[in-house]
């Protein structure tokens, strides 16, 4: 079965904005029109930021226990040890009201103290919601595979054994969801409650209609928290809990498999050759390890029409959304692509002569190949019974070419271009003359591929103030941002190439692009 759709895996290097939690520290810095020059200007520049080592300010946010949001791979982290009464919502579904603040009481520094007032025959259930502008995850930039929580707790009073009934929740389009509780128990010690892999499958309306929250590109903006509640049959009690240390580990973007057999207007199909007695055909076959593969011919008339050697290429893009780059919705930095691939008719053939493939793009009416071309035939003297996988390289935007041979390469990163659609291109060159290889009835030589089992991985560009692109804006990219900075003039040859330390790309490195890199410095993240 072929994963048609061609599945697109993201791999952010820097958070989005609206993902990162930490606070806007202020930086100290008055950037002016009036500019200073050489080292009187770098020197400005070294006093407005903040005079202290990126690892010092790292230090002290995690002394501080101050919101954050961290990321690995294809992984953000919301966290808050603080529980500023300001952070965070409560929402009351049960018939009784619980009350919540911050107390100086956490685990480390302040936390969250609940209390579940009970009187008679009721009920307390509670969404409790970190509700910062840094705490939303918007699932359109990435969908989410799984999310890890984990909250400490402690108790303080109430009657009986139970405490409160401890899970996890999140608000997606106005809905409360949450998953199932367990008891925190009647422990004064601070205990670490952790649940992992947790899906959409796993949480549950509060106000108990059908329904789950949606993971996928197409669901809405994501806040989470976590959920409290008790029951009650008949006594009067308060039950109080403290908790501290809460966060939500959110993994994303992975590669999904969206399996089909190329139906009528998944594709787009362009066949082209440069000598008229050749052709080419793409169709589905009963073949692959799942089912059904991707079929590519290439033949030619023996000897040649136009007495030369001749090419044929093939050149497939999917239209489905989730095999496109879509740069309204972030840069992208790299496409990669893992294919499967069976020579399944052919006779022995010199090493010109194999089907190739290319990877290929289709942004707007312009088609694009990548400039580096893969075999399809490990072992040229034989047909092959299984399937060899091939993954290529991450290729830029400037690996690729237009496939008509003009000038030009795919966009990936201004916003304003249309979606870039992804696929790949089998091609065959045929030598001057015929050879023993695929020569068959009536004279004509044939290359026959199956392609199954597609998958792209699209990788996001870092920010702009990353310089170094490892992921933090540090020392580093700060000695790299001052020397843009004393230059100013992205023409002047002395210029790094492609001129990265202009955030806005106006041409010149000047006290805007400074203001955006000092936010960023200072927060170590791309803000």
């Amino acid at each position: 079965m072929l994963q048609t759709k061609g599945t697109v895996a993201i791999t952010k290097v820097c958070p989005e904005p609206s993902e990162i939690p930490l606070p806007k520290v202020g930086n100290g810095f008055g950037a002016t029109n009036q500019r200073a020059t050489g080292p009187e200007r770098v020197s400005a520049m070294f006093t407005s930021i903040k005079n202290r080592p990126a690892v010092l300010l790292a230090a002290a946010l995690v002394l501080a226990g101050i919101a954050g949001s961290a990321l690995a791979g294809n992984t953000v982290v919301i966290s808050d040890s603080n529980f500023a009464n300001t952070d965070w919502t409560l929402t009351n579904f049960g018939n009784r009201v619980a009350t919540a603040t911050q107390t100086p009481a956490g685990f480390v520094g302040t936390g969250r103290e609940v209390s579940h007032p009970l009187n008679g025959s009721s009920n307390v259930l509670v969404f409790h919601k970190f509700n910062t502008a840094g705490g939303e995850i918007k699932p359109a930039n990435g969908a989410i595979t799984s999310l890890d929580f984990a909250i400490r707790f402690s108790f303080v009073s109430g009657v009986g054994v139970n405490g409160h009934g401890l899970g996890f929740a999140l608000e997606q389009g106005g809905v409360a969801y949450r998953t199932a509780s367990a008891a925190t128990g009647i422990s004064a010690t601070w205990t670490l409650r952790n649940t992992t892999a947790l899906t959409a499958s796993d949480f549950t309306r509060y106000d108990g209609q059908p329904g789950n929250p949606d993971f996928s590109t197409s669901g809405a903006p994501i806040r989470f928290g976590f959920r409290t509640g008790n029951l009650n049959a008949g006594q009067v009690i308060n039950q109080i809990v403290r908790y501290d240390d809460f966060s939500v580990s959110i993994t994303r973007n992975k590669t999904q498999s969206t399996q089909g057999a190329f139906p009528p207007g998944s594709t787009d199909v362009n066949q082209s050759s440069n000598d008229p007695g050749t052709s080419g055909n793409t169709a589905p076959v009963s073949d692959g390890a799942q089912g059904e593969a991707q079929q590519t011919a290439h033949s030619r008339a023996a000897p040649p029409s136009n007495g030369s050697a001749t090419s044929v290429d093939t050149f497939i893009v999917m239209t489905d959304p989730s095999a496109q780059i879509e740069p309204s919705k972030g840069a992208a930095d790299t496409v990669q692509m893992t294919i499967k691939h069976r020579r399944v008719k052919g006779q022995p053939q010199p090493t010109t002569g194999p089907q190739k493939f290319r990877v290929a793009v289709k942004q707007g009416a312009d088609e694009y190949v990548s400039k580096a071309e893969f075999s399809s035939t490990p072992d040229a003297s034989v047909q092959q019974t299984d399937y060899t996988t091939t993954k290529t390289p991450r290729l830029k935007e400037s690996d690729f070419k237009k496939r008509d041979g003009s000038p030009g390469q795919p966009d990936f990163k201004n916003p304003t271009t249309a979606p870039a659609m992804l696929g790949y291109s089998p091609k065959t060159d045929f030598p001057a003359t015929p050879s023993a290889r695929g020569t068959g009835t009536l004279g004509i030589e044939e290359e026959i591929v199956n392609y199954d089992d597609i998958v792209f991985e699209v990788s996001f560009v870092a920010c702009k103030s990353d310089l170094t692109a490892d992921g933090i804006i540090d020392d580093t990219d700060f000695v790299l941002f001052a020397t843009a900075y004393d230059i100013l003039d992205c023409a002047d040859p002395a210029m790094p190439a492609g001129c990265p330390a202009d955030s806005n790309g106006d041409g010149i490195v000047d006290d805007s692009d400074f203001v955006q890199f000092a936010e960023a410095y200072d927060i170590l993240e791309c803000p």
